[in-house]
């Protein structure tokens, strides 16, 4: 028997076989949100090839972040990619490949978004322990600690997503197309509720305490500064001001990164929750909006690294000027031929 979704869907839109029987919507603004998809989609493809390419040569970063951002990036990287499938179903207004498929895509989806999440609150973890325990800090946070544990946490996060979908409710069913155009778990459904509150409740949660930590972080980062400014006159000052400056700059980064991902992902949460636990769906166009903010979410760091890191924009100028002289010598070459 057919299940009605949190999305008011009375069919099961993954085995949907034409527009008939699938999720369609004729709103201008939906129209106007499955451009923003492509665009966005094309945006973090881009712009996380860049990061991945670009964050390991960084040297005002320590290893540790280099790992963290990279392994962020990847991930973003690998939701855009996902999404790439997601367009013509999207636009079309049902799933238009095998079932199969958009249990797989739906699985990594979340599987990525969540390990996104993780590696925001584990890079908060890493300013924390650099700013409170600086001289432990190399032995804790080396880059081979740092690559062992986010490989525990992929593992155990992969198993705790398929223990979860193999125990709750219709199983594997729960993931499926969604009015906003991508396969993604209903987390709408009454009879998930617990699991959507958990899921959730994780991200308002993280919200709250990364709140908490970067205002203590700022406070102790402005007593470093003030301290290094009266040791400016007394021991290499010039030294000890890059120093703070480094501090600092990679403090904000850290701060604004993981302010825009809480930001990005607390509407969909919220929307996801009251259809949860009220039965009563909000509207497509809301629902579509949140849940491009969390696309968006994918490509607003190479942005971010541009504005805030010299380091990152000098890198990155290095490389545009090398691409730009190769196809330049392509096009004499070709030209002479």
């Amino acid at each position: 028997m057919n299940q009605s979704s949190g999305d008011g869907i009375t069919t099961e839109p993954w085995k949907a076989v034409g527009p008939s029987t699938g999720i369609t919507s004729d709103l201008p603004e939906t129209v106007e949100l499955k451009w923003l998809m492509v665009v966005s989609v094309f945006l973090a493809f881009v712009g996380n090839c860049i990061n991945i390419y670009i964050i390991p040569q960084l040297n005002d970063i320590t290893d540790s972040n280099r790992v963290l951002y990279t392994g962020r990036s990847a991930f973003d990287l690998l939701i855009s990619l996902l999404y790439m499938p997601c367009l013509k179903p999207a636009f079309a207004g049902y799933w238009i490949y095998p079932d199969w498929s958009c249990k797989l895509v739906g699985f990594l989806l979340v599987y990525s978004f969540g390990m996104a999440e993780v590696i925001v609150v584990m890079t908060t973890a890493d300013r924390f322990c650099i700013i409170y325990k600086p001289l432990r800090y190399p032995t804790l946070a080396s880059r081979k600690v740092t690559a062992i544990v986010v490989g525990i946490v992929c593992i155990f996060f992969c198993l705790i997503q398929i223990l979860l979908y193999q125990v709750a409710g219709n199983s594997w069913d729960i993931i499926r197309f969604r009015v906003y155009g991508v396969c993604m778990v209903d987390y709408s459904v009454p009879y998930f509720a617990p699991y959507t509150l958990a899921a959730m409740s994780f991200i308002l949660i993280s919200a709250a305490v990364l709140i908490f930590v970067y205002a203590k972080i700022t406070c102790i980062v402005r007593k470093h500064a003030r301290r290094i400014a009266a040791q400016n006159n007394v021991i290499g000052r010039d030294n000890r001001l890059v120093e703070g400056m480094t501090l600092v700059r990679s403090t904000i980064i850290a701060c604004v990164t993981s302010g825009l991902f809480m930001v990005s992902w607390i509407p969909y949460s919220v929307c996801e929750v009251m259809a949860a636990v009220t039965g009563h769906p909000v509207s497509v166009y809301a629902l579509t909006v949140a849940a491009r903010l969390t696309l968006c979410n994918t490509w607003f760091n190479v942005f971010v690294y541009s504005w805030l890191n010299r380091e990152f924009r000098r890198v990155l100028l290095k490389v545009a000027c090398r691409v730009k002289r190769r196809v330049m010598e392509q096009v004499s070459t070709s030209d002479v031929g």
